[in-house]
């Protein structure tokens, strides 16, 4: 534990680290760290973010899938910028917190849950689409090993969606209802046809 504590020390001294950034590690998916790092996430003035995407030739066009509008990709790298800046002052690690959210689908729905899905969500979003990996790779936001995690969320989503949109076949909903009518009564159909989207044909 002493070479721990000495080895971080060190790092401080030697490589101007902070002692927050030596012992960082992911934002804890707990509603009084949002409000930590909130704290310290600003913006200065509302056009801002468009000499940051100057600045850092980010592109102002949409980028599809997930940025529709015109600016909405830079304005999501500039916040993503910005809350960067505040995990690190709150004492945590944005690339610890991106693996965190890489592992599954579910990762960000417990931070959701706690009230920090929309904080969050600049990168989460970013991390998204190939051309905000890269973005966020080249920041030091993100991992290039995490890439293929997020690009899973992405085909899970995906499917997700399909499984929603699938029509299921009419013998598999006429055979299920009847099962179901027992006990479901007037609900039967509507249980046999979510059952049919996902388990039938």
């Amino acid at each position: 534990m002493k070479l721990r504590v000495l080895g971080a020390v060190l790092a401080v001294i030697l490589g101007g680290v902070s002692l927050n950034a030596a012992y960082a590690g992911a934002l804890p998916a707990k509603y009084e760290a949002g409000l930590k790092v909130l704290r310290d996430y600003k913006t200065d003035r509302p056009d801002e973010f468009i000499d940051f995407c100057e600045k850092e030739n980010i592109t102002l066009q949409p980028v599809e899938p997930g940025f529709t509008g015109k600016g909405d990709f830079c304005l999501f790298a500039y916040s993503a910028d910005r809350l960067d800046k505040a995990i690190r002052k709150a004492g945590y690690s944005t690339k610890d917190t991106m693996t965190a959210l890489s592992k599954s689908w579910m990762q960000f729905q417990v931070y959701s849950r706690e009230g920090m899905g929309e904080l969050l969500q600049p990168l989460y979003a970013l991390a998204l689409v190939p051309e905000g990996q890269q973005f966020l790779i080249k920041k030091g936001f993100m991992r290039e090993e995490d890439v293929a995690g997020f690009d899973a969320i992405v085909a899970y989503e995906k499917q997700l969606k399909e499984q929603r949109n699938k029509k299921p076949s009419a013998s598999c909903v006429q055979s299920k209802t009847a099962e179901y009518s027992a006990v479901a009564g007037p609900l039967a159909p509507q249980m046999a046809e979510q059952w049919c989207k996902q388990y039938g044909q």
